[in-house]
């Protein structure tokens, strides 16, 4: 087995430093976006839970708390 040289396999597969910079505490709050508003005074974001990523393409899985 070859020596990772204290970097991570992402790293060694790809060639440079994952990013973490789109991972979120499982179980904070979070708000989603309203993408159906029609009036100016609705509400733009709904409450929710965060409960992790989706597999397969770029997503959250959200839990709505009015809902």
């Amino acid at each position: 087995m070859k020596n990772l040289g204290w970097k991570s396999p992402y790293e060694k597969l790809i060639g440079t430093a994952p990013t973490y910079q789109d991972l979120r505490v499982v179980g904070c709050l979070c708000f989603a976006t309203n993408l159906g508003v029609s009036n100016k005074f609705e509400p733009r974001a709904k409450e929710c839970v965060f409960l992790g990523y989706t597999f397969g393409f770029k997503g959250y899985k959200l839990y709505d708390l009015e809902n």
